[in-house]
């Protein structure tokens, strides 16, 4: 018989981009962080775009100054307002604006967030945060 190309991992024999992504997953099974993106991002009662920004967050993906340095571009690594270096973390917690917007937040519960924490562990923190509802003003 002629030879014949058939992708095992499908009832059918046909490759398909899913079966393609379930297969990639399983190369990665034993390299999981720990973080339920379930629980800290997808399942999140916010809208699409918000999840979003939640994913690029835990992955850094913001662009801010240290991750375009990090792509090669040539622009200044500090923070305008500042002069720390514009981190992920600077920018959503530490950076003194930020933590002011945070003290704001009409919110229980809003995290302390300590530089060296981890994103993760930021996100976790703010995943205990109970809003208040808006007022009428």
């Amino acid at each position: 018989m002629p030879d014949e190309l058939f992708w095992l991992l499908e009832k059918s024999g046909t490759y398909t981009t899913k079966t393609g992504y379930d297969a990639a997953k399983l190369n990665v099974e034993g390299k999981q962080d720990g973080f339920d993106w379930r629980k800290y991002v997808w399942n999140v009662a916010c809208s699409p775009k918000i999840r979003q920004f939640l994913w690029k967050l835990k992955h850094e993906a913001l662009a801010v100054r240290e991750s375009l340095i990090k792509r090669g571009m040539h622009v200044e690594g500090k923070c305008k307002r500042y002069g720390e270096m514009e981190s992920t973390a600077h920018v959503m917690f530490l950076c003194p604006f930020a933590r002011e917007v945070w003290a704001r937040c009409p919110s229980l519960f809003v995290p302390h967030i300590a530089a060296g924490q981890s994103i993760e562990e930021s996100l976790k923190a703010c995943f205990r945060m109970i809003n208040f509802p808006p007022t009428g003003l």
